[in-house]
């Protein structure tokens, strides 16, 4: 018998945890089985099926109710969720830069060089496979080209097909390539930069560069 009830605590414990793993989804699920069982009691009441308004008198407040509840609390569990990814971004400043390059069609080229250091808290492994930029804000047929690479494991090189490993920390470096001058014409102030990587689950997360500066005022 105690064997027995270990493996029922081991068996309960394990389902909760991952109920709970996707507790979201799962809160979702209560809240639109509540208000999809009200709706259809209430379109009963409205048609005058047999014993419909008895049911809709007695339950129907209390299945809103709940479905308006419990989709409250999965909208802040699922915002939880993806803020909570396992995933540190830490803006590397100082080597990181923005500037306006002047083309000889006349034309006017922002790039965004970035460096930030990625760390995996997961016990699996994270790609990063895709970046945006957030802030300034651009229109997309601006963005020319978009370039994230990652430190390879064990060698002091960069590419887009290397995986940051479980519980490591790795150097990541960004390239943004924009056509016109983003930020004004003549702008020497620092730039409050936000980017967005995504990883190879189809996470966004986020990372802002609070004051990017152009190389020739750097001291």
């Amino acid at each position: 018998m105690p064997v027995l009830e270990a493996i029922s605590v081991s068996l309960v414990g394990k389902i909760i945890a991952a109920v709970w793993a996707n507790g979201s989804r799962f809160l979702w699920s209560i809240a639109v089985a509540s208000a999809a069982a009200a709706a259809v009691i209430r379109v009963g009441a409205y048609f005058d099926t047999p014993k419909a308004q008895p049911v809709w008198e007695e339950y129907g407040l209390i299945l809103t109710l709940l479905s308006v509840v419990v989709g409250v609390l999965a909208a802040f569990k699922m915002r939880a969720e993806r803020r909570n990814t396992g995933l540190a971004l830490i803006a590397e400043e100082q080597q990181s830069f923005w500037h306006h390059a002047k083309q000889q069609d006349g034309s006017t080229i922002t790039q965004f060089a970035l460096r930030f250091h990625a760390t995996n808290m997961n016990d699996g492994s994270i790609h990063l496979s895709k970046l945006r930029l957030n802030r300034p804000w651009v229109k997309l047929s601006r963005i020319l080209t978009t370039t994230l690479m990652t430190q390879h494991p064990k060698q002091d090189v960069y590419g887009s097909d290397f995986a940051i490993q479980a519980h490591a920390r790795r150097t990541c470096s960004a390239s943004i390539m924009a056509l016109g001058t983003i930020g004004g014409v003549g702008r020497k102030k620092p730039m409050r930069v936000s980017i967005g990587v995504q990883d190879h689950a189809g996470r966004w997360h986020k990372l802002v560069f609070r004051g990017l500066l152009v190389p020739s005022t750097r001291r």
